[in-house]
């Protein structure tokens, strides 16, 4: 058991261990913790993934989402071959400024304790300032500091280029295409501006009904009945489980692509999606622009924080826009979906290595 020494004392933890992950909650005060989920059989990566604040009503509802969301990150550092294996630090209380902090101190102390075998960055809930704050108590950060490098809005170029790639396989449809975008923050808010620049159409919803006022899109955040909206492609944007057994007999659109990890709130979804013809392009496969800038800033710091912002985000794009190429094409050639060819991809092992690549 991991023991971490705090100025009010010792955190007490709870140590899981499922399959190859394992799974430490570590109790900061009553109501108030951090659980980590690492994969504990790649002992000579590092592991990277993001930290997450949110209130959750149960203890196993965090441990299963920071489980879920590792093994997310585990496939995504695959996928591109990043040199990482896969982590998510999920904390869990009232989201207040409060104990934002006691959880920004507490994961300075778990991340120093891990000596460099697991790295964070932004996620839900988090944001860049919070990020400096946390670096300035521990090293194993990556979150562009000290660079121009927006994330966000590489992992929005990175979920764009994938959209193209899929766009560019149903060439018979007529343009415009209709677009539903589901959650306008910074990446959803990116993805709209460059669709509707493209002169697509595109429907905005977000609960914060005022996100979704995006310039030459049609704002539907006041429908309650927002997926049943008829479009071409839904983005989901916003955050996890969105598409539920509540809601998924109503969808009415032929593809679903996610910035958003684990869209689907489980497996029964994706069955009926199936049975609906509604075609999905693994979420690991358009959302992981953060872990491909992650890994040119871990293996270059200088050079990264050097690095024109424009150059990483069209890398991110090239790679996104590649890979979803090189999967769909796999999918057809082999008559499988698109899921089924990306476990093919890490059968056969058919990936570049982001390590080798090199910024101009």
């Amino acid at each position: 058991m991991i023991k971490i020494n705090l100025k009010d004392g010792k955190m007490k933890t709870q140590i899981i261990s499922i399959d190859n992950y394992k799974v430490e909650t570590y109790f900061i005060e009553d109501k108030l913790s951090i659980t980590v989920a690492y994969n504990n059989t790649k002992k000579s990566l590092p592991a990277n993934g993001g930290l997450r604040f949110c209130k959750y009503e149960s203890l196993s509802e965090v441990q299963d989402e920071a489980l879920t969301l590792a093994r997310k990150m585990t496939q995504k550092h695959a996928l591109y071959n990043t040199g990482f294996s896969g982590v998510k630090l999920v904390a869990s209380g009232d989201v207040t400024a409060e104990n934002k902090l006691k959880v920004l101190n507490a994961a300075a102390e778990i991340l120093n304790n891990f000596n460099g075998k697991i790295y964070t960055g932004c996620d839900l809930n988090i944001n860049n300032e919070d990020m400096d704050y946390l670096f300035s108590l521990t090293p194993y950060v990556l979150n562009g500091i000290g660079s121009s490098v927006n994330t966000s809005t590489a992992t929005a170029y990175g979920v764009y280029g994938s959209l193209i790639a899929v766009m560019s396989s149903e060439d018979h449809l007529e343009h415009p295409k209709r677009f539903l975008i589901h959650g306008l923050g910074k990446i959803g808010t990116v993805i709209a501006e460059k669709l509707i620049e493209a002169g697509h159409l595109v429907y905005t919803y977000d609960v914060n009904i005022g996100a979704a006022n995006i310039a030459g899109s049609v704002n539907i955040s006041h429908q309650s009945d927002w997926h049943q909206t008829p479009c071409d492609y839904m983005v989901l944007c916003s955050k996890s489980g969105v598409i539920d057994e509540y809601n998924v007999d109503a969808l009415n659109t032929r593809w679903i692509i996610s910035s958003a990890n684990a869209p689907f709130s489980n497996d029964a979804v994706i069955e009926k999606l199936k049975l609906k013809n509604i075609n999905w392009l693994p979420d690991v496969v358009s959302n992981a622009g953060a872990v491909i800038c992650d890994s040119l800033e871990f293996i270059n710091p200088k050079k990264y924080q050097q690095s024109n912002p424009e150059k990483v985000y069209q890398f991110v794009y090239d790679a996104k826009r590649h890979k979803t190429q090189k999967i769909l094409s796999f999918a057809k050639a082999h008559y499988i979906s698109t899921a089924e060819a990306l476990n093919m991809f890490f059968v056969l092992s058919e990936n570049e290595n982001i390590l080798d690549a090199k910024l101009a």
